[in-house]
């Protein structure tokens, strides 16, 4: 029963200091509509393509941080 505490708070420790996916797109999609960014720059970095980050773009524009909620289980 000590093991799974163990991994309980190894887990939550993780959790802390690990950025939220969304927040991280967020910032690098608001970079990219304050021209701080160049749309094919985060492309890269996040290794996806352009048509993924224009599809980003809108849904933060449309609805905000829920839009770069992942959608998918």
């Amino acid at each position: 029963m000590e093991y799974n505490w163990l991994v309980y708070l190894s887990n939550h420790y993780i959790s802390m200091i690990t950025p939220n996916v969304s927040d991280v797109k967020e910032s690098l999609i608001k970079d990219i509509i304050e021209k701080k960014r160049k749309a094919s720059d985060v492309a890269t970095i996040l290794r996806v393509s352009i048509r993924t980050i224009q599809k980003w773009i809108c849904r933060y524009k449309y609805d905000g941080i829920q839009g770069l909620m992942r959608s998918k289980p």
